[in-house]
Formats: C-alpha cells, structure tokens, sequence
C-alpha cells in the first residue's frame, strides 16, 4: 500500500544515497523553498514590514493593527513581494495585487516615491517576485540531473559561470526563453568533499569575488543548504558561483526570479515631432511624443453665462491631527465570525511502493520512490511519470590499503629448569662369544634396473615489447625494449587471481627510468616501479610474487 512522505524528504532523495536520506538527522532537513521560509517566520516578515511603512501609513489613517491584519491574510509570495517594495507606492501595487483592490482606503495617486534607487539593482522600473515550481540549475554530481550538470565537484578558488535559462529537459517552464530577470531566489546545497570545509559565494557575473558568503559547508556534515536571493548581471543573464577553501559538489535549484511586471513599462520619452514605438513588447520605447500645433487668434469675449448650479463637493481634505484620546468606551459586542479563507494550493508528495509508478497515481510536482528497487521517479509532470528513475543507491567505495605489520611482541621468560634426575647403575659386562666360522663367498648378483632420468632444465616464456603493455597471466620475463625513450608502462595483472605467480622484468634499451611496473604493493615502493639501464641508479631488473592479494618484491638487480 502506498503511502505519503513529507514533501521535504524531496530535497534529501536528491542529494544522498538511500540510507543516508533514512539515517540523516532532523537538521538536515532544509525548506526547499524561500517561500516556506516566509511562512515559517511570518510573524517577524509582518514585523519587519510593519516597521518601514507603519509610520507613513498612519498619517493616512491606516492603523498599524488595520495593517497587520491585511498583511496576516495575504499568501507567502505576496508577502514576500511586500517585504521587498521599494517605494510607498509599489507597496500599494502589491497590496492592491494581493487584495483586489479592496484593502486601504488611500489611492497611490497621493502618495510620494521614496528618494533612491530601486530595489535589487533595477533603477528605471519596479519588479515583482515570481515564485515558480522548483527546478535544478546547477548538479556537479555526475548521477544528477539539471541544466549544468555532471562537471564533477568544486575544487576551491574555482570560479565557473551559469546563465539563468533552461536546457537538458530542466527548468524549460520556469525559466522560457527571453526572460530577463534581475536576481533569483535559489536553494543552494553544498556536499563537501573528503571532509574539507569551506564557503559558496554566488554574485552577477563580472563582479569581484571575496567579500560575502553564501553558505558556509562543513566537512562533519553530509549536505548543508540554505536560501538565497541573487543578482544577475542582466546584459548577459549570468551569475557565477565560486567554492571557497574546501572542495564541494553543489546543487542549486531556482525557486523563483524578480523581474519587471508582465506588460513592460515605458523606458523613455523625449521631445520630438511623430511618435515612434520600438524596444520589445515586455520592454517598449516611446521615443517621442507629438508636437503642438501653432496657436490660433483670441476669440471675441463671449455673454456673460448664466450662474451654473453648485458644483459636486470636493474632495475631503487631509486628515487633521490627531485628538487625545478620549476616555475607554464599554466593549462592544463580538462581531460575526469572518467567512473561512480559500483553501492552500495543496503541496507536493513523495509516494512510494512496489514497482514503476503508473499515471494514474499522485499529482504533477510528485515524486515516487520503488521500494523494490530503490529508484526515485518524477517529477510527475504533464499528467505522467518519467520513464525511469534515478538510483537512491550510491557506488561502493574503493578498498582501503592494507595497514602495516603489527610489531612483533615481547619474548617470554624463560622458565625455571627442572631437577636432573640421579644417574642409574652401570650394568655388568656380559661374557664375549666364541668367534664364528667363516662362510663361503656368495655369488655375484644381477645388474640393476637403469634409473630414471633426471629432470631437464625448465623453460620460460619470455617476451619482448616497445609500448605499454597489459602483462598476461602466460608470460613470465617480460623485456621492455622502450625505444626512443619515452615511458612505457607494464601493467601487472590482478593479484588475486595469480595467486603464487612469478613475473621477471627487464629493461633492455631506453633512458634510465623509462620503463615503469605497476601494481607493486607500496611496501615495496609501489605502486609505480621504474626500470633502467645498469649503472642508472634504478633497478635494471626485478622479480615479483603475488601471494593472492599484492604483488611484491623478490628479487632486484642494477
């Protein structure tokens, strides 16, 4: 039966093989989006928000509370897009985008921009958040999938370049071609590598490198993630990302960009006879506008009209000062309960079972893990699962060296020597025997058989070559011509399937240390033995042994 997992063992599935997602602990597991950070921390976003525009708000007669309350109601990408206005009246633009039109009563008609720039390096246009599904930019894991991928891990300094698009079947919805944005929300993991530990730093591509730090890596830790927003260097669409000390593998997933509204905005407008429009449709450009005509003769004065009714009342003027407060009314009765809020976008699940996931199951945004298999399917997209999946399991790592030789222990103490027993009496001397006859001389015997032969010296195969050469399990002296004296490499075989086996190599011509064994075991100077002519001061000759687990050193001759 299949069952639902939280949606951030999503994140984990991707970064660490099977049992690792299963024995992690509860730290490791990072939001995958800043959107669920916001919500996570609402109550200090409303704070921060209140803080920058409570003051100005209220000498419009919206009260702090009034504000909180809008702000409570709104979702997290609305909420996050009113942490990040950067005038008063593109914080009204966002509240009116949240709520229709229908929250505060002030038109942003009277309210005044603020002095400075625009927020996240765009100074001619407001931009907004656009939160989208999360896709991989960046996986160095060669296992991975995403735009880049497969390039191996960071070594530290290094520096490479990413353009903000989609490619290789990744992020093709959510980054289209053509869209130009001025940073992006990310979700950076780092996995260190042979535990070092060091520092991610991801900018606009071109700037200078060293000042800031992104997320800090350690090498006690599996995988380290954090959110992010980062700029983009805008005439080429690029940011760069540099490692830092130590050596890591990074996946970086986009979670959403900032860019101008959909629409465009007028960028320019100057003086000119005719109006001509060009730029692009997100981006047009009004280069001027059209003249005014000559200015005709004054007219006769006309009658004097008859006195018009009154005129419709003006606008209210501003708000006055404040009074004092006056004396605490009795409590009013409790209001009616407000009508229950639309229902959350639901979020995505992890299913699993036995077998390939059919299409009929889970939603678009799922993922599927095959118990049986332990293979990670999705996401679902377009009503259908991925025709294969990604293995949860990792490779098995490379044998260990084999350790050194325990010393040899201590000798024992000798014990103490038992007592000599007592000497036994001399027996007495018998008498001698009378001498015999002598008999007669036998008869000579018969030849005997002619022996065996003994063995004949024994013949080895021997062998001569002039490049690179993979020793066979059949040779047994291999001479190494090694013309021109360029490096050749003997290769030895495996050791465990030449048990007891005995290979002589020898150096015939060349340059001293250009004929080169491998495989030795690294007691004996291994893994890479070099060769050369008698009197080079290398070896110009060695016999090796494998005993079913190394190959070592017998014999050796200048």
């Amino acid at each position: 039966m299949r069952r639902k997992i939280i949606v951030q063992a999503v994140a984990l599935a991707l970064a660490f093989p099977a049992a690792s997602v299963i024995a992690a602990p509860p730290s490791l597991f990072n939001k995958a989006d800043s959107l669920l950070a916001v919500d996570s921390n609402r109550a200090a976003v409303i704070d921060g928000i209140v803080a920058k525009w409570g003051a100005e708000l209220e000498k419009s007669g919206v009260s702090n509370e009034s504000l909180r309350q809008t702000l409570e109601g709104m979702r997290a990408d609305q909420l996050l897009a009113a942490s990040l206005a950067a005038s008063l009246s593109g914080f009204y633009d966002t509240l009116d985008n949240a709520l229709h039109g229908a929250a505060l009563t002030q038109t942003k008609a009277a309210v005044k921009p603020l002095d400075g720039t625009k927020a996240l390096g765009d100074t001619s246009a407001d931009i907004v958040y656009t939160p989208v599904t999360p896709c991989r930019l960046v996986e160095t894991r060669s296992g991975g999938s995403g735009v880049y991928h497969g390039a191996g891990p960071f070594s530290a300094a290094e520096i490479r370049t990413y353009a903000i698009e989609g490619g290789n079947g990744n992020c093709l919805t959510q980054l289209p071609a053509g869209l130009n944005p001025s940073a992006v929300q990310l979700q950076v993991f780092g996995i260190p590598q042979n535990g070092t530990s060091g520092d991610i730093e991801i900018l606009p591509e071109g700037a200078t490198f060293g000042a800031t730090s992104t997320l800090v890596f350690l090498g006690n830790t599996i995988i380290t993630s954090g959110s992010t927003t980062a700029l983009v260097n805008t005439v080429d669409n690029e940011i760069q990302v540099q490692v830092r000390n130590g050596s890591a593998n990074l996946a970086i997933d986009v979670v959403g960009y900032f860019a101008p509204p959909k629409g465009g905005y007028v960028a320019s407008v100057t003086a000119g006879s005719g109006i001509d429009i060009t730029g692009t449709p997100q981006n047009p450009i009004i280069s001027s506008t059209v003249a005014a005509g000559p200015t005709g003769p004054t007219g006769a004065t006309g009658a004097t009209g008859a006195t018009g009714a009154d005129g419709a009342p003006g606008a209210p003027g501003l708000p006055g000062a404040q009074g004092p407060t006056g004396a605490a009314g009795s409590p009013g009765a409790a209001g009616p309960t407000g009508a229950t809020g639309a229902t959350g976008t639901a979020g995505n699940t992890v299913l699993n079972g036995s077998g390939a996931p059919d299409n009929g199951l889970g939603a678009d945004g799922d993922f599927y893990v095959d118990t049986t298999t332990n293979q990670l399917y999705g996401p679902k997209a377009g009503g259908a699962w991925p025709g294969s999946g990604v293995s949860l399991v990792g490779a098995t790592g490379a044998t260990g060296a084999t350790g050194p030789a325990g010393a040899t222990g201590a000798t024992g103490v000798t014990g103490a020597a038992g007592l000599q027993g007592p000497t036994g009496a001399t027996g007495a001397t018998g008498p001698a025997g009378a001498t015999g006859a002598t008999g007669p001389t036998g008869a000579t015997g018969a030849t005997g058989a002619t022996g065996p032969t003994g063995a004949a010296s024994v013949t080895q195969a021997i062998t001569t070559q002039t490049g690179n050469y993979p020793v066979q399990s059949t040779d047994y002296t291999v001479l190494c011509g090694n013309p021109g004296g360029i490096s050749k490499t003997m290769t030895l075989p495996a050791a465990a399937s030449n048990s007891g086996k005995v290979f002589v190599f020898k150096q015939t011509a060349g340059t001293p240390g250009t004929c080169i064994v491998a495989g030795v075991t690294a007691l004996d100077g291994g893994p890479n033995v070099s060769l050369g002519l008698p009197g080079s001061g290398n070896p110009n000759a060695i016999m090796v042994q494998s005993d079913g687990t190394n190959w070592y050193i017998l014999l050796k001759s200048n």
